[in-house]
């Protein structure tokens, strides 16, 4: 299927925003669709671009296409690199999504994972910041 502008949807050809914005996009069968978007050479400027051309293509049939969407989700999908706001605010309210319980996991668990991982780099650098104000470490404090 050829793009407007003479790119054609393949493995590695263009950016997310350019195959998921053509009239051909929600027509593409599912396994082309896993190709395209679990592509490493994917060019995008986050993994939200991702999401939002899954959510694209699952949405015009949603009917005949939830039953794949967690499979989709869980190897398209890099959740994990989704910033936690995003997951909350964008990815969370997206109800319909979570009427499959594999794509509830898949989500709960992405933002468990965030959560967790953001507390943990939060309070490493408050126990680096009190040794170095107790340690006369800090740079600022000479």
């Amino acid at each position: 299927m050829p793009l407007p502008d003479g790119h054609h949807l393949s493995k590695g050809r263009g950016s997310c925003e350019q195959v998921s914005g053509t009239k051909h996009f929600v027509y593409l069968p599912a396994e082309r669709l896993y190709r395209i978007l679990s592509d490493d050479n994917l060019n995008v400027t986050s993994e939200m671009e991702v999401f939002c051309a899954l959510l694209q293509w699952l949405d015009f049939d949603r009917e005949d296409r939830m039953c794949m969407a967690p499979k989709l989700l869980q190897c398209c999908v890099r959740l994990q690199f989704i910033p936690p706001e995003q997951l909350i605010t964008k990815v969370e309210p997206v109800d319909w999504l979570f009427e499959n319980p594999d794509c509830e996991f898949l989500v709960n668990e992405a933002i468990r994972s965030v959560s967790v991982h953001s507390c943990l780099i939060a309070q490493a650098r408050g126990v680096q910041l009190a040794k170095g104000v107790q340690g006369h470490g800090s740079p600022l404090l000479g």
